[in-house]
């Protein structure tokens, strides 16, 4: 799905404050693992990014989908991210991580024809209890 079709595939949803310019520090909470660091990430050859995060106007917290679009110094060296990425994932199942959320599926998915090595994968989480938020 590319980014112009987003009203169509997703209708309702709207862009959340979220989207914008991804630093090193912002990859690596988005990472599965809580150890990675700004500079591991940046070690890993990674330049800059940016995402695109929709959710549902009713629910601000949640996310419901979520582009992003990374820029490395070299073709190897996203496709060895790319890879720890699935790895992480595929085996992340019944883990929990921060904040009580645990990883209860996952799935991939067809990409998009957007970039030589775009992936798509669907994680499914649950709260182990409810967040304060403040």
């Amino acid at each position: 799905m590319v980014l112009g079709r987003v009203d169509a595939e997703l209708p309702g949803l709207t862009i959340a404050s979220r989207s914008g310019y991804l630093s090193s520090a912002d990859v690596a909470s988005h990472t599965l693992n809580p150890r990675d660091t700004s500079e591991d990430i940046n070690g890993l050859g990674f330049l800059d990014g940016y995402q695109h995060q929709f959710s549902n106007p009713t629910d601000a917290l949640q996310v419901v989908a979520s582009f992003r679009v990374y820029r490395w110094r070299t073709p190897g060296l996203v496709r060895d991210f790319i890879q720890s990425q699935l790895d992480d994932s595929r085996g992340s199942g019944g883990r929990e991580f921060s904040g009580g959320v645990a990883v209860t599926r996952f799935e991939e998915a067809q990409a998009p024809d957007v970039g030589e090595n775009s992936v798509a994968f669907r994680l499914t989480g649950r709260a182990a209890a409810a967040l304060n938020c403040s």
